[in-house]
């Protein structure tokens, strides 16, 4: 038996240097101390005024952060566990494990899901077409009226871009519902237009 270095209470080895209700404190402290600096604008790591809008972390700590990741992510893979909770082992020829990679998809759905909500808002809600307005997101699709496409906007909507990366394109295009774009299409291929 050993004693916790913070109460001095006795404690177990597997416990390492401090017992678990220390533990809890000390990292419920540590996150109570993040959210007071996040909500005055300063960085959660280090404290410093925030030089990234929108973000809990100045640059530094975000690269800091980043290769600690990253090396976590890697001591976990050797490991032969899941990359992300290092809990499980990953599904074979994944560095992940099955609920890590449900997680991931879900919070990659919602992210894709605001993006278009917004892209449907900026095009004015309806197809460009028909008129049919609803609150069913997959029925609109992005049809480039000219042919100065540089990506097609389902695809952008997977990647990190910011809002103005992707208005540009959508600023090239008119929202249309399915049918009305498979309309379009045919015209077009009737008409040889590509």
């Amino acid at each position: 038996m050993m004693k916790c270095n913070r109460c001095g209470n006795l404690i177990a080895k597997e416990e390492k240097n401090s017992c678990a209700n220390c533990l809890t404190k000390a990292k419920e402290s540590a996150a109570s101390a993040r959210e007071r600096r996040h909500s005055q604008g300063l960085c959660i790591y280090c404290g410093q005024t925030n030089a990234l809008p929108e973000k809990k972390y100045c640059p530094s700590c975000k690269k800091k952060d980043r290769a600690r990741k990253g090396k976590l992510k890697e001591k976990r893979k050797n490991l032969g566990l899941c990359s992300q909770c290092g809990n499980r082992p990953p599904e074979p020829n994944e560095m992940r494990c099955s609920e890590c990679g449900r997680k991931d998809r879900t919070r990659r759905k919602k992210i894709m899901n605001a993006k278009k909500k917004r892209a449907v808002i900026h095009k004015g809600g309806k197809c460009q077409d028909c008129g049919l307005m609803t609150e069913h997101l997959p029925v609109y699709e992005f049809h480039h009226i000219a042919n100065d496409k540089d990506r097609s906007i389902s695809s952008m909507m997977k990647i990190r871009l910011t809002w103005d990366e992707l208005q540009i394109e959508l600023d090239k295009c008119i929202m249309l519902c399915a049918n009305c774009h498979r309309i379009r299409h045919s015209i077009d291929d009737e008409n040889g237009d590509h």
